[in-house]
């Protein structure tokens, strides 16, 4: 955001999507324990459990009676038993809004997990605030699902670098590995002639699409590589 506001025109490579790209539950972010794809590198479950984490100026009966915290507290009680003392840390959550959360008053956020992933509900979400206002720059421009594979220094200063696309579904990118005719660049006479040229699902196993799909590419192949 500082180079964009100070004028600068700026890339930023994204590994996953962006962030202006709401999942299947039509929301932006998404919360911890089902990411969904959206952030960490395209993952859908996270890697380690999550826990609640409370702060000071906490309402100690709410705590102790609200079932939103149960895991906290079961950490405390097995801390007791391995003779360690527990305490409250601050934290970043604002308790008194988890507080209405819990009573249903407004839109559940922190306590529907969307915590480190960002929060819908918050008024000062990463989207909401620096993000958004780079983007207003006109100055920053984003590039998802592309990977940084080198870096070096560029004939009159500045950088080149070389990025790599990614396929969300694991596999490579159409027009990378193969052109359009299954022809693999720099390697002469070789060909990946399948059905992976289809664009998408066509329905029960296309056997017949998959031979067209070949013979069109072997009449390109013959008439143009073959002498």
């Amino acid at each position: 955001m500082v180079h964009s506001q100070a004028g600068i025109p700026t890339r930023i490579v994204e590994i996953g999507r962006r962030w202006d790209t709401p999942g299947t539950d039509g929301k932006m972010l998404c919360g911890t324990v089902q990411p969904g794809k959206r952030p960490m590198w395209l993952t859908d479950r996270t890697a380690q459990p999550v826990s609640d984490f409370m702060g000071f100026g906490i309402d100690k009966d709410w705590f102790e009676s609200t079932p939103r915290c149960r895991s906290t507290r079961t950490a405390r009680e097995t801390a007791h038993r391995s003779g360690c003392t527990p305490e409250f840390v601050p934290n970043v959550y604002d308790l008194e809004h988890m507080r209405q959360e819990a009573a249903g008053i407004v839109n559940p956020s922190a306590l529907n997990g969307e915590v480190i992933c960002g929060d819908n509900a918050g008024e000062k979400s990463l989207d909401k605030t620096w993000r958004a206002q780079a983007a207003a720059t006109g100055l920053l421009t984003v590039t998802p699902l592309h990977r940084v594979t080198a870096v070096a220094p560029a004939a009159g200063g500045g950088y080149s670098v070389k990025m790599g696309q990614i396929d969300e579904q694991g596999g490579v990118v159409l027009g990378k590995a193969t052109d359009n005719y299954r022809r693999v660049p720099e390697y002469p006479g070789l060909y990946v002639v399948d059905g992976a040229l289809a664009p998408g699902n066509v329905g029960v196993y296309p056997f017949v699409t998959i031979t067209a799909l070949a013979e069109r590419n072997m009449e390109r192949i013959i008439a143009t590589d073959i002498r």
